[in-house]
């Protein structure tokens, strides 16, 4: 049952899971993408001002300085996410087990039967059906975006 305080007849809840969703499948792509840009290397720097001769453009410099931006606005999306998620985690017992549901597949990105098999295991369940991990992640997808800095939920059409 998901508590009256996460629905609101304002929002959306079909709409706002979707956009949840989409938020959460996005964090693998950041893990990606973080990989990919800690694993540039520079190439040797280009000096330039030397005397008798003309200068050299350092266009190396201004990739690194890109490349360093685009590193701290991943982390930033990285840090947003894993926080929302840790606040969610810290309410009650119940919402630190939603919190595990999204972790456990989003954040982990565990297939569906692990997620239950791992969250039975924490929590010393004899058993974890699929419906009930799909009836919690239900539940979660309501509950993160009050924790998220950004909107993600969706409002009603007319509204």
């Amino acid at each position: 049952m998901i508590e009256p305080i996460f629905r609101s007849s304002e929002y959306d809840d079909d709409a706002t899971r979707k956009n949840v969703l989409h938020a959460l499948r996005g964090y693998k792509g950041l893990i990606i993408k973080r990989q990919q840009l800690e694993a540039y290397h520079l190439s040797g720097q280009a000096y330039d001002g030397m005397p008798h001769s003309t200068t050299n453009i350092n266009h190396e410099e201004e990739k690194e300085m890109k490349r360093l931006e685009k590193q701290e606005a991943n982390e930033w999306e990285i840090t947003l996410l894993n926080n929302a998620l840790k606040l969610m985690g810290q309410v009650d017992d119940h919402s630190e087990q939603l919190a595990d549901v999204l972790r456990l597949q989003f954040f982990e990105f565990n297939k569906v039967e692990v997620c239950c098999y791992k969250f039975s295991q924490k929590y010393k369940l004899p058993d974890f059906p699929r419906q009930t991990f799909y009836d919690y992640r239900k539940e979660a997808l309501l509950k993160f975006p009050l924790f998220y800095p950004r909107e993600l939920r969706v409002k009603k059409d007319g509204k």
